[in-house]
């Protein structure tokens, strides 16, 4: 574990994607959909081994907190930073990079989600322990997604070269949501990825991506 790594669990949604089981009283995070949990807490339970519970952080809305908190007892109260209104992930990224830096100047984070399954748990950690690296050399970092069919609903990522020794390829480009045809010719391509909506960077990069 690494004292200036922290997780930022992004939990504010609204409940619409899976309406009517999920509703703004009990949006899709906190319904037990596998195994008995919910994916909130799934997506803590990924993070045992790397990360303590007082360094990971969930940014939620306030009619959320003490849900989220029944779930996950073990998360310190004072740990969840609460949007005064949903305002989508730049916001979540600046909010949570703000509070850090007050904290711990030095900090690198991971904005990570609360609605993903995830079946090979330490493969995870160990693109999470990389990209943390990566981070400390002042890069921003995004976790991509091998593409199982041409989805029309994901964002996609385009790579370029190979970083040197490192799993990871620097970014040409990010593509929001294309067609059918595109899609195909994207993922025959084979060098883009579906964007999973995770990054990792030190607080003070992206405060200054922020600011610029």
């Amino acid at each position: 574990m690494n004292d200036t790594f922290y997780g930022v669990i992004m939990a504010g949604g609204g409940g619409t994607r899976l309406w009517p089981l999920s509703r703004k009283r009990s949006p899709k995070q906190l319904l037990k959909l596998v195994g008995g949990k919910s994916l909130f807490q799934i997506a803590v339970e990924r993070l045992d081994g790397l990360l303590d519970y007082d360094h990971i952080l969930v940014v939620t809305i306030a009619s959320q907190v003490a849900l989220l908190h029944e779930q996950v007892p073990e998360i310190p109260l004072k740990n969840y930073l609460i949007e005064p209104m949903p305002k989508g992930t730049a916001a979540v990224v600046g909010f949570a990079a703000a509070y850090l830096q007050k904290i711990d100047p030095d900090a690198i984070m991971a904005i990570l989600t609360a609605d993903h399954v995830m079946e090979n748990v330490p493969y995870f950690q160990d693109l999470l322990t990389k990209a943390a690296h990566l981070a400390r050399s002042k890069t921003l970092v995004t976790i991509g997604i091998k593409p199982e069919f041409a989805s029309t609903g994901y964002g996609y990522i385009e790579t370029g070269a190979q970083i040197e020794s490192e799993d990871a390829f620097h970014v040409t480009q990010f593509v929001e949501k294309p067609n059918a045809e595109v899609a195909a010719r994207y993922v025959e391509s084979g060098n883009y990825y579906w964007n999973s909506g995770m990054f990792i960077w030190s607080v003070g990069v992206i405060l200054e991506e922020i600011e610029r």
